[in-house]
């Protein structure tokens, strides 16, 4: 009881905080959406499909009692603070679960779950399988309930039902939601070019191992997180990010390394400890870019996050070597360096503002937040500032196609189209792959519309 106590209270301590934070990414659009079509009532509900579009507006969204952000951040540390008492009751209710749950608390790895609002379900489907392995067998009951928010705990009956059947059962039931789940694969396909990304190919085992090795080592150290890296991002659009996706580097390395550990620690490790350890594999191999293509994100990682912390503890506390005192020290020293790198992010979450420019400062050359925060600047009519960002874009990196054609734009709404035009004729040495077609006609029609401004200003 007072253990539990004990980490509600840390919890509460460490991300007081963001009970003052706005809405970032994601949150600040679905919320825009509640507030034009309102929610739906639960007292309506007459089916499964209602019940999942309750779920999906109540979570999804980060809205769950309405439009007040204090509330919705309140119920984010809760939902995380519930997470680290399950961890420290379900696992051993021991001195190793407990400092699991201690370092589960402060990894900045799971700042999806316990910040970001939309994030939420995410949080949801981790307790749910706390849940799960607390009822034993009896949690079969609980694992359609993952379903209703999100797919990452699909693999979850193999953390306390291991067996040929548990396969069977997992692919039987998830029968019920193939169509959903189809209609999601075919969504993402759908907005990803044929090529790289679409077809499987024996040298993408290379791309499956790096991802692994990412997440793996990500839960271990996670350093600077955010909510998208560099890292494969420009995997299937250039030439470049595939030979950089294929080489076989350092970061293949580490996951040969991770892969290594994982099944040299799954022979070792007893009972249903070796279950645990299976299903962490399982949920992070499943987002490691086999089907479908997903970006790399700290959100998948969350639940795998809950066995690696009860891993680590349970590796410190079994090396017979340390004393006492450089146990506590390295323990003390993981939790410091967790909370640092915790409090590195959290800044990320304060406002959209603040969301892109986290990005932007830490990952230059990647345009994802550059652009982003252009399209706002430009929306907002604040051009100058938008031609500072463009400029800060182009000098970090000057070959990424839709930097380039917002460098047109920009150049053509500040009656430079000289430079508009040079900017349009490096796009087409920089087309996305796949894209060719629809990014030459991108380009075609800005090369056209100069053209014709230019006859317009001759006559």
């Amino acid at each position: 009881m007072i253990a539990s106590i004990f980490l509600i209270a840390i919890c509460f301590m460490v991300y007081w905080p963001t009970i003052f934070f706005g809405l970032v990414v994601d949150d600040d659009n679905w919320w825009r959406i509640r507030k034009h079509e309102g929610f739906s009532s639960f007292k309506k509900i007459r089916n499964l499909t209602q019940l999942r579009r309750f779920i999906y507006e109540r979570t999804y969204s980060g809205t769950t009692f309405g439009l007040n952000t204090k509330t919705e951040h309140l119920i984010t540390i809760v939902l995380h603070s519930i997470i680290c008492v399950l961890i420290y009751l379900d696992l051993g209710s021991s001195k190793i679960s407990f400092l699991a749950a201690l370092f589960y608390s402060v990894n900045p790895v799971n700042n999806q779950t316990s910040i970001w609002l939309n994030g939420r379900r995410y949080a949801i489907n981790i307790i749910l399988v706390l849940l799960m392995i607390a009822c034993g067998k009896c949690g079969v009951f609980i694992y359609p309930l993952t379903f209703l928010f999100h797919v990452t705990a699909v693999f979850s009956p193999a953390a306390f039902w291991p067996s040929l059947s548990t396969m069977f059962f997992i692919i039987g039931f998830s029968s019920f939601y193939w169509k959903e789940i189809r209609a999601k694969i075919l969504s993402r396909l759908k907005d990803i070019p044929k090529g790289e990304l679409t077809e499987f190919h024996p040298r993408r085992i290379i791309v499956v191992i790096k991802t692994f090795g990412f997440y793996f080592f990500k839960i271990l150290i996670p350093g600077v997180c955010a909510m998208q890296y560099p890292d494969l991002f420009y995997w299937g659009k250039t030439k470049g990010g595939n030979n950089e996706a294929y080489r076989i580097n350092m970061d293949f390395g580490k996951g040969i390394l991770a892969l290594f550990l994982f099944g040299g620690m799954f022979w070792i490790l007893p009972g249903n400890l070796s279950q645990w350890w299976l299903f962490m594999g399982l949920a992070i191999l499943q987002w490691c870019n086999i089907i479908p293509v997903v970006p790399i994100a700290d959100r998948y990682a969350g639940l795998p996050c809950v066995f690696m912390s009860y891993f680590l503890a349970y590796g410190l506390y079994r090396v017979p070597i340390l004393p006492h005192v450089a146990l506590y020290g390295i323990i003390l020293g993981i939790l410091a360096y967790y909370t640092v790198c915790l409090y590195a992010v959290m800044p990320m979450f304060k406002n959209l503002n603040s969301f892109w420019r986290y990005h932007i400062d830490r990952y230059p050359a990647m345009p994802w937040a550059r652009i982003h925060l252009i399209e706002e600047l430009l929306a907002a009519g604040r051009l100058p500032q938008a031609q500072i960002q463009i400029q800060e874009a182009l000098q970090a990196n000057s070959t990424d196609y839709g930097i380039l054609m917002y460098a047109a734009i920009i150049c053509m709404m500040t009656g430079k189209r000289k430079e508009a035009l040079i900017c349009l004729n490096v796009c087409t040495r920089n087309y996305y792959l796949g894209q060719e077609e629809k990014q030459g006609k991108e380009v075609s029609d800005m090369v056209r519309a100069i053209h014709l401004l230019n006859i317009k200003g001759a006559s």
